[in-house]
């Protein structure tokens, strides 16, 4: 018989590390690059390239972490837990929009490097 609740606090938990490494991997640069587009780009036009992407990126995460606080605010106003443990799910959204706003900012100090000379 499988413990009760141990697939809420995994799932639970998985949120988190997922949300958390983000930001922290991507200040790193230990993401998975694909530059084959870049490398036959002219080295002062891929930096162009490289801001136009950050952009959209910031935008991605800007609207998720505008949803996920979003949600949060209607998990608290409906009440909802998980169904075994009872656990709220509000906690869970708000700590991953925080994160889709860290992950925002490390991509605009991103871009202050790319502007600043430092290519990738």
């Amino acid at each position: 018989m499988p413990i009760l609740g141990s697939y809420e606090l995994v799932s639970f938990m998985g949120a988190i590390v997922v949300g958390f490494a983000l930001p922290l991997t991507s200040w790193m640069k230990g993401h998975i690059y694909v530059d084959f587009i870049l490398q036959r780009i002219p080295k002062d036009r891929a930096g162009v390239v490289l801001v136009m992407i950050k952009i959209v990126n910031i935008l991605f995460f800007s609207a998720a972490g505008i949803y996920l606080f979003v949600k949060g605010a209607y998990l608290i106003r409906t009440g909802e837990v998980s169904m075994t443990l009872e656990m709220p799910y509000y906690p869970i959204a708000y700590a991953l929009g925080v994160c889709c706003f860290v992950q925002c900012m490390v991509l605009l100090s991103d871009i202050a490097r790319i502007v600043g000379g430092e290519y990738e």
